[in-house]
């Protein structure tokens, strides 16, 4: 409770100084330190709970994706992130997404760690449990592993500017040090996150859509397409049991319902920012425009 007190001082200080007449690189580190202590405020309430009906949590709302490049800027702009997973009895956990680290995965005598640095490389690597020494397996952009009944799947890519490329690798172990990697998919577009479905289907969110992975014949089909997705990143995806996919992006939670041979999108945001308009301030492009 004085932790939520002295953030809310925090924030009630700040916004007093940001609104004066100060030098322009003070009002950017106040209002970044603003920025920091409403998250760290907020994230007291979370994970949210949404309920395995299909629908947002409690004090969440259900909202149309953006139609105008406008409220797409906005969204972009966003400083909210989400994050999804998958909780007991098929409901879905909601909560701020860390900011991204190496990703790792447990293996027998060691570990694979992936470090992703975006447009300035990236890594795979090896490392035996009774070492501290890591081996290069390949350069590359890591998004995800996956352990599948088909060996560990390395899902990869990059987007950057005109960039976007993608593809899934296998790593064989080849000896006590050694992994091999060898493509076995091309994704022809950028992986954002990845979620294994079944022991065969492994669900991929793109820069601009969904897409599932047969893993037998290691071949994709597109579930979903919006193209405005580029501008939502994002580093999670789930699928319930009754087949709702559902991916934590910037701005918001997207919800895709299949409908006939399509999916509806909505999008889930909290209830007191159902909407973004432009900002008069030099600093923040964009803010809630209430409930």
């Amino acid at each position: 409770m004085g932790g939520s007190c002295f953030l809310r001082r925090v924030i009630r200080n700040c916004r007093s100084i940001v609104r004066q007449p100060r030098d322009v690189m003070r009002r950017l580190i106040l209002a970044t330190l603003l920025s920091m202590a409403a998250r760290a405020a907020a994230d007291d309430a979370y994970p949210k709970v949404a309920p395995s009906s299909g629908g947002p949590p409690p004090g969440w709302a259900s909202v149309s994706p953006p139609t105008t490049d406008q409220d797409w800027r906005c969204a972009n702009y966003s400083p909210d992130e989400w994050r999804v997973e998958t909780g007991p009895d098929d409901v879905v956990l909601i909560s701020p997404a860390p900011r991204r680290g190496a990703i790792t995965l447990e293996t027998t005598g060691g570990r694979l760690i992936g470090t992703n640095h975006g447009e300035f490389g990236g890594t795979v690597e090896w490392q035996h449990s009774r070492s501290s020494r890591r081996s290069l397996i390949i350069n590359d952009n890591p998004v995800a592993f996956v352990a599948s009944e088909h060996g560990i799947i390395l899902v990869a890519g990059l987007a950057h500017l005109g960039v976007r490329r993608g593809h899934l690798l296998k790593l064989s172990r080849s000896g006590d040090e050694s992994w091999l990697a060898s493509e076995v998919l091309d994704l022809g577009t950028a992986p954002n996150a990845a979620q294994l479905v079944e022991k065969d289907r492994l669900l991929i969110a793109t820069t601009t859509g969904v897409a599932l992975v047969d893993l037998r014949t290691m071949s994709k089909k597109v579930l979903y397409e919006n193209p405005q997705w580029y501008l939502l990143y994002g580093g999670s995806i789930v699928q319930s049991k009754s087949g709702q996919i559902i991916l934590g992006k910037r701005r918001a939670v997207v919800s895709l319902t299949a409908v006939d041979s399509t999916y509806r999108e909505e999008w889930w945001v909290p209830s007191t920012c159902r909407t973004l308009r432009r900002s008069s301030g030099p600093l923040d492009p964009c803010e809630c425009a209430g409930p």
